[in-house]
């Protein structure tokens, strides 16, 4: 995928002084975070918040070049979605069975829903 150090450079640096910024929308530091000086051989990270989006960006780029760019999305939706479904009950949510309720809810790739019920909830209706 890289045949040298230069290759590196085009896919994660500006050089400076040799891009338009473009729009609000299409600024390129959003998919190359760093700005390069050749004459002094210096780096500067241009926008620290923008990292985690570039390292997604990256990983989705080279997911992509494997032809696994499908897969690994789904991977990490299933991820989230297990890591959300966790602190939820962490915190006691419980899950409603939503079939007693006459409900369909989605459950797609890219899509989920689910019907909770925080446990303090449900307590305090039994106490009422």
């Amino acid at each position: 995928m890289l045949n040298n150090d230069l290759d590196m450079l085009d896919i994660i640096a500006i050089q400076f002084g040799t891009h338009a910024w473009g729009s609000i929308d299409t600024r390129p530091f959003y998919t190359k975070p760093f700005l390069y000086d050749a004459g002094s051989g210096s780096y500067i990270l241009l926008n620290i918040a923008l990292l985690p989006e570039f390292m997604s960006f990256m990983a989705l780029k080279i997911a992509d070049t494997f032809k696994i760019k499908d897969a690994v999305v789904d991977m990490y939706n299933r991820r989230i979605w297990h890591d959300c479904k966790k602190s939820l009950a962490k915190l006691e949510h419980r899950k409603i069975k939503e079939s007693s309720l006459h409900i369909e809810l989605l459950d797609t790739n890219y899509y989920k829903e689910i019907l909770l019920n925080p446990e303090s909830a449900a307590e305090m209706q039994d106490g009422l």
